[in-house]
């Protein structure tokens, strides 16, 4: 069966910095609707168009404006795009801090609220160093969780 609109496709997926870094592989399977409904990034659905099941490919993805609105909020997910993409790493590590984790928690009022909406994540307060320093931290502790892994 060909992928082509309105076909269910199921894909596994790495993704790797340019250095080759692997930054994340799916554990399971990940499905979506293919033909340009937004489910995924519109270079995977172009290279998938017309394959069938088993089709292998790597791809170099450089997200355009389509591909990352400013932010996405569902009960689930929430995408934050930096204008400076240096910065992803320390704003990752600070994602991931008490402090942080906090103010979430402390934001998600409500007997059954489970997330924030924009408002709720535009007045976070995300303290973060000059950038060099930044660097430093994020190197540091990807180097120190290395060794965990």
């Amino acid at each position: 069966m060909k992928i082509e609109k309105n076909t269910a496709v199921t894909i596994r997926y790495s993704v790797s910095e340019p250095s080759g870094r692997l930054l994340e592989q799916s554990k399971a399977p990940t499905a979506y609707l293919h033909g340009g409904y937004g489910n995924t990034f519109e270079a995977i659905e172009a290279a998938l168009e017309g394959q069938e099941a088993g089709y292998k490919t790597s791809l170099t993805l450089t997200p355009g404006p389509r591909d990352f609105p400013s932010a996405n909020v569902n009960q689930h997910v929430c995408v934050i795009r930096l204008n400076d993409p240096s910065q992803v790493p320390a704003v990752g590590w600070t994602f991931k801090s008490a402090p942080i984790k906090n103010q979430i928690d402390h934001a998600q009022n409500g007997a059954a609220r489970e997330g924030l909406d924009f408002v709720q994540i535009g007045e976070m307060a995300v303290p973060l160093p000059l950038l060099l320093e930044q660097t430093a931290i994020a190197a540091f502790l990807d180097a120190e969780t290395s060794k965990i892994d």
